[in-house]
């Protein structure tokens, strides 16, 4: 027991993936995973979990947290089966001992939400954001980051099975409980902006998907630099938006400046 306390008591970061939401404890593998070294994140994690496992047994509350965070970096392994498994032990250990609609119990719920939007499963992945926001409503987590993650996540599942509507008021929900969490100027809240650009250039509102990715794309820049992974992505729907209004050259300078 005391070496899994001195595994998990060495990192004091919370490691969150923007797709995720949930109440997760930091461990070990936490860094790793955010340098993308998830074969040495995966190893640390297992090894938590094997010493939870002999020191307070499989059915224990610490084991099922430590079964979420390997879980987690299975899914980006793309090894989903297996982190699905885990993550339905995790959530059947969090029911008996904190009850079916507790936080817990919604985290590992919207883990697995996660996990069938990677696999394109959308109508699995709808069921499991949709029980999982009600819980954390239920729990009066109105202006919560998790419930801001779980609505964007549905929003883009909406997007995929092309209920644009929905996925609208998703996105505009998500953007909103951000920015009033973190400010306009955060990049997860500009990450609900590009959202709501790409889907306002999937629904042919050419000006708005413009002036929400230029806005994305501002603060992008002023956080992160002109030549993150974000701005990238806010650069290429600037690009399929002037590319629609047959703007060639200036598609070509957009997707240029994305590379």
């Amino acid at each position: 027991l005391n070496t899994a306390n001195r595994i998990f008591g060495a990192i004091t970061r919370v490691h969150r993936d923007p797709h995720l939401a949930g109440d997760l404890r930091p461990g070990p593998g936490d860094p790793h995973r955010v340098q993308g070294n998830l074969a040495e994140s995966e190893r640390l994690f297992r090894k938590v979990v094997e010493v939870r496992r002999s020191t307070q047994g499989a059915s224990h509350p610490d084991t099922a947290f430590a079964y979420v965070n390997w879980a987690i970096t299975l899914k980006l392994q793309g090894r989903y089966d297996r982190a699905l498994n885990l993550l339905q032990k995790a959530r059947s250990t969090f029911e008996t001992y904190y009850g079916s609609d507790s936080v817990q119990v919604a985290s590992a719920i919207n883990h697995t939400g996660s996990i069938y939007l990677r696999q394109g499963r959308m109508h699995e992945a709808l069921e499991a954001y949709t029980q999982g926001q009600a819980l954390l409503e239920a729990r009066g987590l109105y202006q919560n980051p998790d419930l801001a993650t779980v609505c964007c996540n549905l929003g883009i599942v909406h997007e995929h099975l092309e209920q644009y509507d929905q996925a609208l008021d998703c996105y505009e929900r998500a953007r909103a409980m951000r920015e009033r969490i973190l400010g306009s100027g955060h990049p997860d809240t500009a990450s609900c902006v590009l959202h709501i650009g790409r889907l306002m250039l999937a629904m042919g509102r050419l000006e708005e998907a413009e002036g929400r990715a230029q806005q994305a794309l501002g603060v992008c820049e002023a956080t992160g630099g002109p030549d993150t992974v974000a701005a990238s992505a806010c650069r290429t729907v600037l690009g399929d938006i002037a590319l629609q209004r047959g703007q060639h050259e200036a598609a070509i300078a957009h997707y240029t400046a994305a590379r």
